[in-house]
């Protein structure tokens, strides 16, 4: 049978949901995305800044808990975007398939936006941001992008400093706005790859 074969389709209200059962036992890959990347921001750092800040926590459990719960049930789920969508990923075990799908569904819909995470993340941000002004090479790139291109391109490339400006000012309140604009918008993709059976799917759907 073809890999085409293999891959059911399941639409839904908002999205649809593509499963693919292997070979593989006892371990269920998931990956998704909603619209919503970076062209869709005011400023490429609001975008990575929503990203960075979808694993800090919930309503109801803290980073610190949310991370000891993920690492205490050997799930993998992290968060990215590219220019169009923001993107997530999880790996877990079969058996703890429906509290990897509370967890990221809890870290995709009730993200806390806790400032004081925010402030952490934002630092960080900065502090690698700052380091890349080292790099010869993409300071020539973006030199390169914005001789070639007008600032409204979406192939232009701001400049470090004005990307960490940007992010100075930048409030957690405005990230919790934009993250909410943007997962309303729908148009939801979900993967499943791995050792799928029916109930697992319907708890998605």
């Amino acid at each position: 049978m073809s890999l085409a074969n293999k891959i059911k389709r399941h639409d839904f209200e908002g999205g649809s949901l593509y499963v693919c059962k292997t070979s593989r036992q006892d371990i269920v890959s998931i990956s998704g995305s909603f619209l919503g990347g970076l062209m869709h921001a005011p400023h490429e750092c609001l975008h990575e800044m929503l990203v960075g800040m979808l694993d800090q926590g919930t309503s109801k459990y803290s980073r610190d808990q949310l991370h000891d719960l993920l690492e205490g049930m050997g799930i993998s789920m992290h968060f990215d975007c590219d220019n169009q969508r923001t993107k997530f990923f999880a790996d877990t075990l079969k058996d703890m398939w429906e509290q990897t799908i509370e967890l990221l569904h809890a870290s995709l819909t009730d993200s806390c936006f806790d400032e004081a995470c925010f402030d952490v993340v934002k630092s960080r941000m900065i502090g690698s941001l700052s380091e890349r002004k080292s790099n010869t090479r993409l300071l020539g790139r973006i030199a390169m992008k914005q001789a070639m291109y007008d600032v409204e391109h979406p192939n232009y490339e701001r400049g470090l400093d004005e990307v960490i400006a940007k992010l100075h000012q930048l409030s957690c309140e405005e990230v919790k706005s934009f993250y909410q604009s943007m997962v309303s918008q729908g148009q939801l993709r979900i993967v499943c790859v791995g050792d799928v059976d029916d109930g697992m799917v319907e708890l998605l759907l």
